[in-house]
């Protein structure tokens, strides 16, 4: 390009047509360089405004971190009040059905068993008024942070406008600072265009310049999708709408093993884990036992998220020697309750335990032999 402008510099140094036509090419590219401009001023008016209705959406969430800690505390209290009442009416059926002690074989006093009856219906019935308040309150917890996810989902699209406005911005910057070499280029040809050559030469031009222009257009292109691909772009986005739904998952998950600690991954999938009165800690800071928690809340979780997000589901689990492994007895009985609660899915536990065996609908044993393994007759 700048060979041939040189050659059109030299054809027509003196020659006031061509300097004519080149006044209006100049007069062309001034008015695009304003309508640039114009059309700049009005994106930064709207980015600023944008930037303005994310920091005002902010404000109206900062409660987040504080609903996220109630919800944890309203489901753990449920869960105990829960407890609470199985545990009463445990005893209220043993006043009920009884009239003797089974132990010592001595009779029941009459008004005795009557007001402790009378005592655990009434606790009961105080505690499941409890529980009915909680239950609104973890409603009214849950439909908070159901509007906040809205606005994380409002705040992560006008980020991602304000992105394509900023991508305009500067594809805009890079034209006005290529028109002006134009112009300025322009303006040299105008004075010094060869009348003889000037034809030939400026269609060599223009060619030169369609083809740096589409090269300009496939690099800026490619930048786009640079970005785009890079982990700051599309990436983040898919990931930020799955973060919030795993944490909160495996958090239910941990919750209901009665592993009561704060579990959150970050966009990078690094983990933070709280507990309760104390700091941070790491997975590998805890024992094998809240391990294994840790990792069967992850195990149900990664289900739960490809039954939701990917329309995948699976109604089987086979899950090996996990009983016999690092788990304490909390959480193997907190294991068999979500087994238990897990309606429509086949279970096939492999364990070399037997005192397992009866908390299960059937038993397979299998022998050896002569090193093959096969069903015990």
């Amino acid at each position: 390009m700048n060979l041939t402008t040189d050659r059109i510099a030299s054809a027509n140094k003196h020659n006031d047509s061509i300097l004519k036509m080149k006044q209006a090419d100049v007069e062309k590219i001034n008015n695009r360089i304003v309508e640039l401009t114009k059309e700049n001023a009005r994106l930064m008016d709207e980015i600023h405004e944008i930037q303005d209705t994310i920091k005002s959406l902010k404000e109206t969430i900062s409660d987040e971190r504080s609903a996220d800690k109630k919800y944890m505390e309203l489901v753990r209290l449920d869960k105990n009040l829960r407890s609470k009442i199985k545990e009463i009416t445990k005893e209220l059926k043993f006043y009920e059905d009884n009239n003797e002690c089974p132990t010592c074989k001595q009779g029941i006093d009459h008004s005795h068993k009557e007001h402790t009856i009378n005592t655990r219906q009434s606790k009961i019935s105080e505690i499941e008024t409890g529980l009915q308040r909680m239950e609104n309150e973890i409603i009214s917890v849950e439909h908070r942070k159901t509007e906040i996810a809205k606005i994380h989902d409002k705040m992560n699209q006008l980020s991602f406008d304000m992105s394509g406005k900023n991508g305009t911005y500067a594809s805009n910057e890079r034209n006005i600072i290529s028109l002006k070499a134009d112009l300025n280029n322009t303006k040299k040809e105008a004075e010094s265009i060869d009348t003889s050559t000037i034809e030939a030469l400026s269609t060599e031009l223009e060619s030169y310049k369609d083809n740096h222009r589409e090269l300009t257009i496939d690099r800026d292109t490619m930048g786009v999708v640079a970005n785009l691909l890079k982990d700051g772009g599309i990436k983040t986005q898919i990931i930020r709408q799955y973060v919030p739904i795993i944490n909160k998952l495996i958090n239910k998950y941990l919750a209901e093993m009665d592993f009561f600690v704060q579990f959150e991954l970050d966009e990078q999938f690094n983990e933070t884990i709280r507990s309760r009165f104390r700091d941070e800690f790491s997975y590998e800071s805890f024992s094998e036992g809240e391990k294994s928690r840790l990792d069967l809340a992850m195990l149900f979780t990664w289900r739960a998220i490809s039954r939701l997000r990917n329309s995948v589901s699976t109604n089987l689990l086979i899950m090996d020697e996990v009983f016999d492994g690092s788990l304490d007895v909390d959480g193997v009985d907190a294991l068999r309750s979500l087994l238990d609660e897990a309606d429509g899915t086949n279970f096939f536990v492999i364990s070399h335990k037997e005192q397992f065996s009866g908390s299960f609908e059937r038993t397979i044993y299998f022998e050896k032999v002569k090193n093959f393994s096969r069903i015990a007759a």
